[in-house]
Formats: C-alpha cells, structure tokens, sequence
C-alpha cells in the first residue's frame, strides 16, 4: 500500500463503522440497504419502461409518436430534475433526493391505469422529475459514501443491483400481461412501491459531501457554470449525450420490433431480461477491473460494443432473433459505459462539486435519451434500418469526444489514484 494512505476509510454517516480500505462495497450494511432500495425500484419500474411502446399501441391504440412524446415529455422534465437535484443534493442531503426520486415510480405506474392523453402526459411529467432526482441523487449517494480505490466496484455493483432488478423484473411484468391486463400490471406495481420507499425511509442512513462550501443556492447555480466551461466535464456530457441519444431509440425500437415480429409480449419480457442480466455482467466484470487498470479501455470498449451493436441491428431489422442478438451485444456496450459515469465523476469532481458534476451528467443523460425517444417516433415505423444507419454515426462521433475526454497523462490512463482522507475524497486538479 503506498505510503501516505491509511488502513480504514472514514465514514461521514453517524454511528456507520469504518471499514478496511480493501473491503468490499458490500461489507458495509448502509450499502446493502442503498442497493437492496435499487434492486427492488428496478424490478418494479423497469417493465413500467419496457412495456410503454406495446400499451399505447394495443391498448390506447395510438401509434409510435405518442409513446416517443410520452417519453419527451418525460425526459424533459428529468433533464430539468436532474439539474435540481444537484442543486437538492448540496442543500439538503443525497438520501432525500433519492427518495424524491423514487417517487416517480407511481407515476409511472399510474400511467396504465388511465386512457386520458392530457393525464398520461402529466403523468410522464411527474415520472421523469422523479427519473432525474433518482439518477441525481442516488449517483450522488454512491459517490460521497465509496472510497475512491472501490468506486469502480461499487459502481458495478450499484448498476448490477439496478439492472438486475429490471432483468427479473421484465419477464414477471410480460407474464401479468400474458395473463392479465394493463390495468393489473399498473396496480401492481403501485402498491408494491410503497414497502420500497419505507426501506429507504427508515434503514437508509445519510451521507455528507466531502467538503460542502456553501450551501446556498446561488452559490450553487454559479457552481454550475463553473463546472461546466471545464473541458473534461463538457467532453463528459457530450459523450453522455449522444451515447444516450442511441439507447434512447432501441430502448423503444426494440420492445416494438420484436413485438411486430413476434406477436409475444413474453418475447419482449424475455429479450428485456436478457440484455439487462448481460449488463449486470458486464458492470460487475468492468468495474473493478477499471479500479485496476483506469478507465480508458473500459470506457472506448463500452462505445466500440455499442457501434457494434447499432451496425447489427440496421442488418438485422428484420429477423427477431438477430435484433435480440445485436441488442445484448449494445446493452452490454451501453451497461459498460453506464459503470464507468460515476467513477469518471469522483475522478474529475474537486471536493464537494460530485452533486453537481453528477447533475451535469444526468441532465445530459436525459436530453440524449429524449432526442432518441423522437429519432424513434420519426423514424422506427417508416424505417428501422434507417434509424440504426443513423444512431451509429452518433456513436462514432461518441468514440470521438470519449477519446478527447480520456486524452492526457491523468485522466483515465492508469489505476484509480488512492486518497487519503475521507471517503468522498476526489482528485484535486490535474485533469482539466
């Protein structure tokens, strides 16, 4: 161990015990409660997600438009929640905007439940407030409670506990519609929201930034611009933009293609839990792995197997069994690149600003996810081809801005750099 680090880390929540600097993620209790909360949101809002393009095709009878301006107006409202979140993360705490976050999951679910479109747009625009304070704050969480030399396992395991909730989670929701209705699935998933968000509520203990500066709210608007004209964290949004702007088009395509295809709602539910159990794969082999040898080839290879994926799929848009293949493929692309965000954050992130710099991150997250929401609805049913040809161009000009963004002697070229201090520390300078 080199010389200068200490044998435990500090732990900033009261009453949580420190723990040896080579310990697991999951020796810490708040941990496994942080990621139980995820593992279970998941498993209920992911089919929520998953299922939309079907319902208001077989149900509401609409076409792809209005799913793709559904989606917009929920990410939208995500964009502008994960701005505030940050904003709510230095003010108030990362545990309540977690929590606020979750609370978007009922809306979510409420959406099956009414055929109103002025409701269901509402709806979409409470879920996504609470999309963009869930990304934000849980983000944030992960960060400010996880020593630097984990960050990349923990996040493996912080995407794992997500995207598995969502692996299993699919196939359950695509079963209660094989035998069931849209209604039931929406109340289901309701009312088994509400244990989740005791959990959270009672066992989940807080975490503190590493340094909070000030706390006010003009000081933390000003932060932002701040942050901003720093050239990695604009190479980061511009990578988190146009790689979501792919991932927001499958997520939607894909349901909907191979529904066409198959006519099987179980066929969809299947493929769901099919790309999201390889991602937790691939977040759990990478992260540590990027602990050890940094962030460069993680992050390039996660770009490289989402260009993969979208070439795959433009060739295959009419064979269901090809686009599940090429959708794994880009899932684990887009899981790999998804482990290495908050890593590259705490990297980047001089003391305090994780909040922010992670606000940044998920607003960029969520307007690449809208423009692909409506690349879908303009272009999926007319031609599906076309809309890969076109997403794989984006990717590319994403390999683009990733290689700026892991370029120089620091950043990303070798092993998580080790600090000492407290567990929230981050790197001070040297990277932009």
């Amino acid at each position: 161990m080199p010389a200068g680090v200490p044998r435990q880390r500090v732990t900033q929540a009261a009453g949580r015990p420190a723990l040896p600097v080579g310990a697991s993620p999951l020796a810490d209790p708040a941990f496994r409660t942080f990621l139980l909360v995820l593992f279970l949101n998941g498993l209920i809002a992911g089919p929520l997600s998953s299922f939309l393009p079907i319902y208001v095709s077989e149900a509401l009878g609409a076409g792809q438009s209005l799913t793709a301006n559904l989606r917009t107006v929920s990410l939208a409202f995500m964009a502008i929640s994960a701005l505030a979140g940050g904003l709510a993360s230095v003010s108030f705490g990362t545990k309540l905007t977690f929590f606020l976050g979750i609370l978007g999951t009922p809306a979510a679910a409420a959406i099956y439940l009414v055929d109103s479109i002025p409701a269901l747009y509402l709806l979409s625009a409470y879920s996504g407030v609470g999309l963009g304070l869930l990304s934000t704050g849980s983000q944030s969480y992960l960060i400010n409670s996880t020593w630097l030399g984990r960050i990349g396992a923990a996040t493996g395991i912080y995407f794992a506990g997500r995207t598995l909730g969502g692996a299993f989670g699919d196939p359950i929701g695509g079963a209660i519609l094989q035998i069931s209705s849209f209604r039931v699935f929406g109340l289901t998933a309701l009312l088994a929201i509400v244990p989740v968000l005791a959990i959270l509520a009672i066992f989940l203990p807080g975490v503190s930034p590493a340094a909070r500066g000030s706390r006010g709210t003009l000081a933390a608007l000003a932060g932002f611009f701040q942050i901003l004209v720093r050239g990695k964290v604009l190479a980061l949004a511009v990578v988190q933009l146009l790689r979501t702007t792919f991932w927001g088009a499958a997520s939607l395509a894909l349901p909907f293609l191979i529904k066409s295809l198959t006519g099987s709602n179980l066929a969809v539910g299947w493929f769901g839990g099919a790309s999201m159990a390889a991602g937790v794969v691939a977040v759990l082999v990478m992260g540590p792995v990027s602990d050890r040898i940094g962030r460069r080839k993680a992050v390039l290879a996660g770009v490289g197997a989402m260009i993969a994926g979208s070439v795959l799929l433009a060739a295959m848009v009419d064979a269901a069994a090809g686009l599940m293949v090429a959708g794994v493929l880009a899932s684990i692309g887009a899981w790999t690149l998804s482990g290495q965000v908050p890593p590259l954050v705490k990297e980047i992130e001089r003391g305090g600003e994780a909040g922010r710099v992670m606000a940044m991150a998920s607003f960029s997250w969520a307007l690449g996810t809208l423009v692909g929401a409506q690349l879908h609805g303009f272009v999926t049913e007319s031609s599906p081809r076309a809309l890969f040809l076109i997403t794989t161009a984006i990717l590319i000009a994403a390999m683009g801005a990733a290689a700026y963004l892991l370029s120089g002697r620091v950043m990303g070229s070798g092993p998580a750099r080790l600090h000492a201090g407290t567990q929230g520390a981050g790197p001070r300078g040297g990277v932009d």
